[in-house]
């Protein structure tokens, strides 16, 4: 007789009872499939219906396979969860990536069409243009300022000697960075931005006139960072920690870096770069200044064109 008091005390018999119960209820509707495999072979072959002993055999064994099937179905929607979800994830990258490249192509593109507009001889014009309005600017603010007399300091005889010790610096330092863009994630980095925009550009002007580029990069950058700029800020620096020098040298500097800064190794390169081209102005005239800059930028631009360059005109 069916007492639930007893079984409020005893959980587990509730739970064999409700399976067998179950089965029982399954097997004598003729609800599902499992009632074939609870009969003995001599019933299958007889065709003899269900004792009451078989039936509560094919009960019971009807629980045991109703919770099992309650296992693998948990199972089979976990597993189809994580199909789902390491598909979506795949989906999810798979899109990132897209959109990756579509950028970089998008990019590169644009360095292509920028480099195609115009013949090399426009892409030097508007070099020389750029920094010969530079340079006027230095000139004049220089006049404005109390006759600094930059012009005369930007005419021949120059030191060349004088230049040749941090040219060598430069050009060793760039060298080392180019043969370790592979291993350093910073140059690699600067490496991609470089293929992307600039090196398209300098491939399709002549050695020529990257050399008309490099000198007309050294004469304004100079005399507006060194001549003017440096010069300037010497008496205005004179109550700082640093000696006057010194800290123009610094001062100018990082404005310099900032107007290089296409990543940010190319920020502490021409940082560098300021401080070495600010003692040789300091100690041996803009000349000497101007010689370096011209000279490693032609350098730089020859070199990084044949070991990041595609070779194409």
């Amino acid at each position: 007789m069916f007492q639930p008091h007893l079984l409020a005390r005893n959980p587990a018999s509730y739970r064999v009872i409700t399976a067998t119960w179950h089965g029982r209820w399954r097997g004598r509707t003729g609800k599902g499939t499992r009632l074939a495999t609870t009969r003995r072979p001599s019933q299958m072959r007889d065709g003899c219906g269900d004792s009451e002993a078989s039936s509560d055999e094919g009960a019971s064994t009807s629980g045991e396979q109703t919770a099992g099937n309650y296992g693998n179905r948990f199972a089979a929607v976990r597993r189809s969860y994580d199909e789902s979800a390491s598909v979506e994830s795949s989906r999810t990258v798979g899109m990132d990536a897209v959109a990756e490249g579509a950028v970089a192509e998008q990019l590169a593109g644009m360095a292509k069409s920028m480099g195609g507009v115009g013949t090399p001889q426009l892409i030097v014009g508007a070099s020389t243009a750029f920094y010969g309005a530079m340079t006027l600017a230095a000139v004049g603010l220089g006049e404005a300022n109390g006759h600094m007399k930059i012009f005369m300091q930007l005419l021949p005889p120059w030191n060349v000697p004088a230049a040749l010790p941090g040219l060598f610096l430069l050009q060793a330092g760039l060298v080392l960075a180019v043969k370790q863009s592979e291993a350093v994630p910073a140059l690699s980095r600067m490496r991609s931005d470089y293929q992307m925009l600039l090196v398209p550009v300098l491939e399709r002007v002549p050695a020529w006139g990257q050399c008309l580029m490099a000198l007309g990069a050294g004469v304004g950058e100079e005399a507006l960072f060194r001549a003017f700029m440096q010069e300037s800020l010497v008496p205005m620096l004179g109550d700082s920690f640093l000696p006057p020098v010194a800290a123009s040298i610094a001062v100018t500097s990082l404005a310099f870096g900032a107007l290089h800064a296409v990543t940010p190794v190319s920020f502490y390169w021409a940082l560098v770069a300021s401080v070495l081209l600010g003692v040789e102005y300091s100690e041996f005239g803009l000349g000497t200044a101007v010689v370096t800059h011209w000279l490693y930028d032609w350098f730089a631009f020859y070199y990084i064109c044949s070991q990041w360059g595609r070779g194409e005109p």
